[in-house]
């Protein structure tokens, strides 16, 4: 795939970031602060950059390039676009400023174990109200 002049950009400053290292909090605050990382797949409407798929690619490529840990897949890429998918405009507004600016991030259940039982699981559906669809 052959990038844009601001796609090349975009990848040499993350790219940048990651050599100069840094603990992992303190690195995704960068990220987000300086080079937009958390918003790009999230409209301006709610606070993000409103790029595409490419640029998350970009950022994406770069993070397992150097085997990153970093909250961009669940949070800024996986829980966005679940959250616009949604079309729950309310949800939106309230969570996905936070999202693209790296200050909340989407915390995901692990497998289970001995606390199992206490487990949540979701089911969203574009008809879902908030907290339907749980099981």
């Amino acid at each position: 795939m052959s990038l844009t002049p601001e796609q090349q950009d975009l990848r040499d400053a993350v790219r940048g970031l990651l050599a100069a290292g840094g603990d992992e909090r303190s690195l995704w605050r960068r990220l987000c602060g300086e080079v937009g990382a958390a918003g790009l797949a999230i409209p301006a409407r709610y606070g993000g950059a409103g790029a595409g798929p490419a640029e998350t690619g970009v950022v994406m490529e770069e993070l397992g390039r150097d085997l990153t840990a970093s909250p961009m897949l669940g949070s800024a890429v996986l829980a966005a676009q679940v959250l616009l998918a949604s079309g729950d405009e309310a949800a939106c507004h309230r969570l996905l400023p936070a999202i693209a600016d790296g200050s909340a991030t989407a915390a995901w259940p692990g497998p289970p174990g001995p606390g199992a039982g206490t487990a949540v699981r979701w089911r969203a559906t574009p008809e879902s109200s908030p907290g339907a669809g749980r099981s």
